[in-house]
């Protein structure tokens, strides 16, 4: 059955250039602050870096915000924002890469402001907490696959922590300690505009990747961690995974800007042994255009946890619509086995759930707030969601819930097809061959008994062809299917 589900996933998920994995590097945080990012910046191209601050800059909206903070109060107060550590190894990235200090904490920042993700947590076959985290971000997609890194944050030489970050930012965007927990962060819309998010810095907040990187350099364990989350003020509202290395140590937590909102956990063993996060409170039902909950539950119903590990994290974090075109990284981390997967995600073609082909490069990417994407025949923000235009989505042709499942169920039927022919080659191949070797010892046998038993091998060769065909095919079908309807 294991091997079942997981040809039926590769099936669905065939889809772009390989994954890479991200680049592993070192930092010693005992070294001076001013250039502990020296040999790290040495191995990108500070062209890349340099693309990605011009671009910021051409988003006028975000540019003029940011402007006007840094003049009014932000220049003299970076030490108040990131504390006397961080604000040298920024001041260390602007005199190595040549970029104004300006940029380079404003290339810190936006994170918090433009970034939409997907996690998923729980529990693999073995029981084994998980957190699993697509880092989705429109904005110069492709120039961030380029700076990704693996970051080894270490202290007497040995490592205390590991984050997944970008060159120039001296943050993390997820976060993992062996042996103890992993934590990863998901944007969560607001009403406030781009300044009013940057003015919550002004009162105390903490950016979020400050809070990342700070609950790996404090946090010796899981609890640590947790209690951290949950109650530092931060300047933007989120949504954090987290997992450690016990039964029942896996949570979404909905953060406001002062404390939780919502804590979710999942348990092992229950039909709540995962749960999903894609920019939508998990108390609330997400917009009608944005189908990822559903698809993914329509997943996790047939998969089931005594057939998940990280092989099958991988392929459903990787396949449409939970991977878009604006998706730069997955990582996959389970704490209490000290496992720990980085992959760069790039994107050619991918696949939406009725396993249709979806052309990641026929649109301009022009939004402000999302990428273009055509997707039925039309140009959206934010891929996977359905719009005529950019910054505008058409609501009146969306598919319905019973449609999103025929689809699924038509993805899945192929898949099953397939999966039955399969099975009906292989089990006729070794109905041949067994054939051959009833041939071979029969030599001695007279003619007429070599003629019926050839006769015979025959018509049972048939009759088991047709028997796997039609029960193979009609139960795995009916079985899958229906734990997509329930």
């Amino acid at each position: 059955m294991k091997e079942l589900i997981l040809f039926l996933i590769i099936i669905i998920t065939i889809s772009g250039a390989p994954p890479s994995d991200v680049p592993i590097f070192n930092v010693d945080l005992d070294g001076d602050a001013f250039h502990r990012w020296d040999q790290v910046l040495a191995s990108f191209s500070n062209d890349d870096l340099q693309n990605f601050v011009t671009l910021l800059k051409s988003s006028s909206t975000l540019q003029t915000a940011y402007d006007s903070f840094w003049s009014n109060w932000l220049e003299t107060n970076v030490e108040f924002v990131f504390g006397t550590e961080l604000k040298t190894e920024m001041e260390g990235v602007a005199n190595y890469t040549n970029i104004a200090f300006k940029d380079i904490v404003e290339v810190n920042l936006v994170w918090d402001l433009n970034v939409s993700c997907s996690i998923l947590i729980g529990y693999d076959e073995n029981s084994n907490p998980f957190l699993s985290h697509n880092e989705d971000y429109s904005l110069g997609t492709s120039i961030l696959r380029q700076i990704v890194m693996r970051v080894n944050f270490q202290s007497n030489g040995s490592t205390i922590f590991t984050g997944i970050s970008y060159a120039g930012l001296v943050g993390s965007r997820a976060i993992y300690k062996s042996g103890e927990f992993s934590l990863a962060h998901d944007r969560r819309e607001s009403n406030a505009s781009i300044i009013e998010e940057l003015n919550n810095l002004t009162t105390g907040a903490k950016p979020i990747f400050v809070l990342i990187r700070q609950v790996g350099e404090n946090c010796s364990d899981f609890t640590c961690a947790f209690n951290m989350v949950n109650t530092t003020y931060i300047a933007s509202l989120g949504y954090f995974g987290i997992c450690g290395k016990q039964p029942n140590e896996a949570y979404v937590i909905t953060r406001d800007r002062e404390q939780s909102y919502l804590v979710n956990q999942t348990f092992d063993g229950t039909d709540n042994w995962y749960l999903y996060e894609g920019n939508s409170d998990l108390n609330t039902n997400p917009p009608p255009y944005d189908t990822r909950r559903e698809i993914i539950n329509n997943y996790m119903r047939v998969i089931r946890q005594d057939n998940w590990n990280q092989t099958g994290i991988f392929y459903v974090m990787t396949f449409y619509p939970l991977r878009r075109e604006s998706t730069v990284w997955n990582m996959i981390a389970i704490p209490s086995s000290s496992f720990l997967q980085a992959k760069i995600l790039s994107c050619t073609t991918i696949y939406d759930y009725a396993n249709n082909p979806i052309d990641c490069t026929s649109c301009i990417p022009t939004c402000e707030q999302g990428i273009c994407l055509e997707y039925q025949g039309k140009c959206s923000c934010n891929a996977g969601f359905i719009g005529d235009s950019c910054g505008t989505f058409d609501t009146t042709n969306l598919p319905t819930t019973s449609d999103n499942s025929k689809k699924v169920n038509s993805a899945f039927g192929l898949a099953i097809s397939s999966i039955a022919l399969t099975v009906v080659i292989t089990v006729l191949f070794v109905i041949i061959f067994k054939s051959k070797n009833k041939k071979s010892k029969s030599k001695s046998k007279s003619k007429e008994n070599q003629n019926q038993n050839q006769r015979d091998v025959e018509t049972k060769s048939k009759e088991n062809q047709k028997y796997v065909e039609l029960n193979q095919f009609e139960s795995n079908q009916n079985n899958l299917n229906e734990n997509l309807i329930k």
